[in-house]
């Protein structure tokens, strides 16, 4: 990691400067180190302006696209961006959230590791009522509101790049995660069908069943497939659904999506079914 401004007053020189030189030539992405010291000045004051998020979030995301592999953020690019957007495992600020799903937004490819970590920040935010991925905005502790789910919606659509991949095994129980945190909780209905409609995608593209791109099968209304999971993904759904005893609303909306499509030779489908009734 580069060398980090020593003072505030540092830190707003190379700010100043690395705005100029964009506004003279939008092209020229910024240095790694230069996209270190915005971010440290942004740590430096927590309250900025709409404009100041605007500017790092999209220099941030210009310097990653532009670096090797272009257009792609290589699990090597996440790492750095987890570490300096978070230095203590925890992102401070508005301006470092926005910066993260922009980032995600203008990748062609991006590593499942950068949709687990943003899918982690929004939940430790809903779990404590506020946080940068809340804003300022009042908000019940451990409930999932309309705006959480906009905001969970735009991670995993950028996540899937692109081409729209399928939701992998690791987002999935990274919102098997979000979902048991605020089971108890009276969650907005939107959470809960964004929730099933991903688990689904994951689930059925894992079973080696051809899956709609996810920007389409996330979708409220959006088609998924006319398929049901195998074995071996029934018996993961299995598990962790009854992780914790019996399955919430969402969950049971999840196995009768699964079930209205399986034949009752799918015997997989069905005990699970059977075991969540």
């Amino acid at each position: 990691m580069g060398s980090l401004p020593a003072s505030l007053a540092e830190a707003v020189a190379t700010a100043d400067l690395i705005q100029l030189r964009r506004e003279r030539n939008p092209e020229q992405a910024i240095s790694r180190a230069e996209a270190e010291a915005l971010l440290a000045l942004d740590r430096m004051q927590k309250n900025s302006a709409a404009s100041w998020r605007d500017f790092i979030a999209d220099a941030i995301a210009d310097h990653l696209m532009s670096a090797e592999p272009a257009g792609i953020i290589t699990p090597e690019k996440a790492d750095w961006l987890i570490a300096t957007l978070a230095p203590a495992g925890v992102i401070e600020t508005v301006t470092a959230i926005e910066t993260l799903l922009r980032a995600m937004e203008a990748a062609r490819e991006v590593p499942s590791l950068l949709a687990v970590f943003a899918i982690g920040q929004l939940q430790a935010a809903i779990i404590k009522g506020e946080g940068p991925a809340i804003g300022p905005r009042a908000h019940f502790s451990r409930v999932v509101d309309g705006e959480d789910t906009a905001f969970l919606y735009r991670i995993l659509v950028a996540a899937g790049g692109a081409g729209g991949v399928a939701v992998s095994r690791e987002e999935a129980e990274a919102l098997f995660d979000l979902h048991d945190a605020t089971a108890r909780s009276t969650n907005d209905p939107a959470f809960d069908g964004l929730f099933y409609r991903a688990i689904a995608h994951h689930a059925l593209h894992a079973s080696g069943e051809e899956a709609a791109p996810r920007q389409v099968a996330l979708a409220p209304g959006g088609a998924l497939t006319n398929s049901t999971p195998n074995a071996e993904q029934a018996a993961w759904l299995s598990e962790r659904i009854m992780r914790d005893g019996r399955p919430t609303m969402a969950e049971f909306e999840l196995l009768c999506f699964l079930g209205s499509e399986a034949p009752r030779s799918n015997l997989s489908i069905w005990r699970l079914l059977d075991s969540a009734a």
